[in-house]
């Protein structure tokens, strides 16, 4: 038997430039935008996250389909991580928000281009001076950022609670709330923990 090995580099070359195609078919674009509206004539300003994201479909030769999905955003987010209601109140506003446990709040009413500060509490806790949280372009810069902050209750006993600031999508702010540990007392009987 007899073989033959050919050795042409034009076909290398059309190898490595499918395989930098299906490259791009796997690959998205996206881009957000930090947009205002308001509803039916109404003077209140909405503020939303719009996000174009450019999916590339089928790669034929040198034609590559494309495909846009568009997505509208809530800029702010805060999730309740805790095992108990959590309450906050963002200082523009007067009016406070009960978010259940495990829950999240979708905010569209509030302006996250400017500096905020919100002041959280529980049942029992409560923050003594608020959260500063910066503008949502300072913020891009960092992408995460952790703070632990301090609740009190009425006798001034402290809570360390753990605070996340997350910005992976431009004009998109989430905000997490969380304790390093949970201590469920299911026995039926009062315990008394001394630390």
């Amino acid at each position: 038997m007899l073989f033959y090995i050919f050795s042409n580099e034009n076909t290398s070359t059309i190898e490595a430039n499918s395989l930098q195609r299906h490259r791009d078919i796997d690959s998205t674009d996206r881009l957000s935008f930090f947009r205002t509206c308001s509803i039916g004539g109404n003077e209140s300003l909405y503020f939303l996250c719009v996000q174009s994201k450019r999916m590339r479909l089928l790669a034929y030769k040198e034609h590559i389909l494309s495909a846009y999905q568009l997505s509208i955003l809530s800029p702010f987010i805060i999730n309740n991580l805790l095992p108990s209601d959590l309450f906050f109140q963002i200082s523009p506003h007067a009016h406070k928000i009960r978010l259940n446990p495990y829950k999240s709040h979708r905010e569209h009413t509030l302006d996250i281009g400017q500096a905020i500060d919100i002041l959280f509490a529980t049942d029992l806790y409560h923050m003594v001076k608020p959260l500063h949280v910066p503008s949502i372009n300072d913020l891009h810069l960092i992408k995460h950022y952790h703070q632990r902050v301090a609740f009190y209750d009425s006798i001034q006993r402290i809570l360390l609670v753990n605070v996340s600031i997350a910005c992976s999508i431009r004009h998109r702010l989430k905000i997490s709330v969380s304790v390093p540990y949970v201590l469920l007392n299911k026995s039926g009987m009062c315990l008394l923990i001394l630390i």
